[in-house]
């Protein structure tokens, strides 16, 4: 399973300023075993949502540090993937997902998804990406 962060706050801030200077190197060193990649999603200041995805692992990637101690902002969605058995480590892949003004990410994968084809109206089949989950 994955490892996610959620955050929220009054104001802008960073990951390293909400976690710590401690509380973010225990997270990152998590990376360690869940080193399948790392993706971020935040609100910006014009209310618009920015993803950023990663197949490096996040205590291996300059990427990752920049964005959590550089990147401000009053929401954060932070994850640190751990790839279920068969699902391949590649951008498409890689969490948040965003669509229709939302992001997210997920832990786990779904056992079986084509049955799961049938309940999604053309629309929703077109916009799904990658394989560990539907409607991104």
């Amino acid at each position: 399973m994955c490892r996610l962060l959620a955050t929220v706050s009054a104001r802008a801030t960073t990951i390293e300023e909400v976690l710590g200077d401690t509380g973010l190197r225990e997270f990152s060193r998590l990376s360690e075993f869940h080193d399948d990649g790392w993706g971020a999603a935040r609100l910006d200041e014009r209310g618009d949502i920015e993803t950023r995805t990663s197949i490096t692992k996040a205590d291996a990637d300059p990427d990752f540090e920049r964005y959590t101690t550089s990147d401000r902002a009053t929401e954060h969605l932070l994850h640190l993937r751990w790839a279920s058995a068969g699902m391949g480590t590649v951008a498409r892949n890689s969490h948040p997902f965003r669509r229709e003004g939302y992001a997210f990410m997920h832990n786990g994968n779904i056992a079986a998804p084509r049955l799961l084809d049938e309940l999604l109206d053309e629309d929703s089949r077109a916009g799904v990406r990658g394989g560990t989950c539907l409607l991104y």
